[in-house]
């Protein structure tokens, strides 16, 4: 490794220098690691990148999975066609398998975070191919195995690190997947209360981004408790949720947003692309909202106060979009906490039509993939939400609920795509 150059306090800068990397052998492979080195690591946050990197030149597991992601990335975001360049989509097939096979013959011998860090490539490179399930299988592996080891000093990855990516990943599987996550997984739905265990608080962070996804992970887990709670799969008698202090989470989250931003370059983040104060600032303000329509406390309809809100999340969207936009890239990776999410939400929650409208968009024109979340399909739930509700209502309704689509669950299938169930 390289001696690192001073940067600018907030800025994090490392130089890759491979010392007798020797498992890519073929132009191919090699094309593909380099691609890994030029964007793919840029995903992920900078230690985790790291440690795979360091990795990746002494096991062939690790070689084998960054080239097999490098393939399927490149594919991914600058292919006409998905399936046009055969060549590359194969190498990409046969080193996921090679990667697969290596640690499947090893179990015994490997470290827990070997198989933690391999988790997050291989859900990586199963997105990037469409095939969510094997995504969700590969998610929820690593989220077992994580909850069931012992904390501990780790070699290559502190455990904050990947405690922090997979608290991500969790929250994409509750905020997608809710109470179905079962039908995608093909187990009994009486499972489902077990699936999606909320993930141990993390110590206090000075990253922001951390630990907004440590809040969003309870708001999101309070709010899958409450639908099994009205589904009859969980007892209201072992529900406990603190709501007032997950108020005052959110307000020093608050506070903590603004101390960093002055000045902006002092924010610490984890991916180039959390580099922008707006994402932050979008999803900070997504928060507020989950925390004021909290499960159980009130009308659907109380959603409709938020139209400032939805407002400024729509702006701060597409500014950030616009201005990070690559021309050279047909579609666009990523595993920051991402501007899918909010959009749909927008599309989704706000009856405002104008807003509503923009947000499906900006989903459908900007085509982008944030690990399980990808724009195309979010546009097109989305757009049958507003179609549902603009039917209904054509129809009076006394308190105006009748119209409203509460909930959306999505339910992957690698053959066949997704469904989305509605719940009114």
């Amino acid at each position: 490794m390289a001696k690192q150059p001073k940067a600018p306090s907030g800025l994090r800068m490392v130089i890759y220098t491979p010392s007798g990397l020797t498992f890519p052998t073929t132009d191919a492979e090699k094309r593909s690691f380099d691609f890994f080195l030029a964007q793919s690591r840029d995903c992920f946050p900078l230690d985790f990148s790291q440690a795979i990197l360091q990795a990746a030149q002494t096991d062939q597991a690790f070689s084998f999975a960054v080239v097999s992601l490098g393939a399927a990335q490149r594919i991914y975001e600058y292919e006409d066609n998905l399936a046009a360049d055969r060549r590359l989509g194969d190498l990409a097939m046969q080193q996921y398998g090679k990667a697969l096979q290596l640690l499947q013959g090893t179990t015994e011998t490997r470290s827990i975070e070997t198989f933690l860090m391999c988790c997050v490539l291989f859900a990586s490179f199963e997105s990037l191919r469409g095939c969510r399930k094997s995504a969700v299988i590969h998610i929820q592996s690593g989220l077992k195995l994580l909850r069931q080891s012992s904390p501990g000093k780790w070699s290559l990855v502190s455990p904050e690190t990947i405690a922090s990516i997979f608290t991500r990943l969790d929250n994409q599987l509750v905020e997608l997947l809710g109470t179905s996550i079962n039908e995608t997984l093909d187990e009994n739905r009486s499972n489902a209360t077990t699936a999606l265990a909320p993930i141990a608080p993390q110590s206090p962070n000075r990253d922001l981004y951390r630990s907004l996804d440590s809040l969003l992970n309870r708001i999101f887990h309070h709010q899958l408790d409450r639908a099994l709670i009205t589904e009859g799969r969980l007892d209201p008698d072992g529900f406990s949720m603190s709501h007032q202090h997950t108020c005052i989470e959110l307000q020093q989250s608050h506070r903590m947003l603004a101390a960093s931003m002055s000045p902006p370059n002092q924010l610490v983040h984890d991916t180039p692309d959390e580099a922008d104060s707006e994402v932050l600032q979008i999803w900070n303000l997504l928060a507020q909202m989950y925390i004021a329509v909290w499960p159980g406390s009130g009308s659907e309809i109380v959603w409709d106060t938020f139209v400032h809100e939805f407002d400024t999340i729509l702006a701060l969207s597409e500014a950030y979009l616009l201005r990070t936009r690559n021309p050279t890239r047909r579609r666009t990776f990523g595993f920051s906490i991402g501007v899918i999410p909010p959009l749909y939400v927008t599309a989704t929650r706000c009856r405002e039509p104008r807003i509503r409208r923009r947000a499906i968009q900006l989903l459908a024109e900007h085509q982008r993939r944030e690990v399980m979340w990808d724009s195309t399909h979010a546009a097109e739930a989305a757009r049958q939400v507003m179609e549902m509700e603009e039917l209904a209502a054509s129809v009076p309704s006394p308190d105006g609920q009748g119209t409203r689509v509460k909930m959306v669950f999505a339910v992957f299938d690698d053959e066949d795509g997704v469904r989305y169930d509605f719940e009114r």
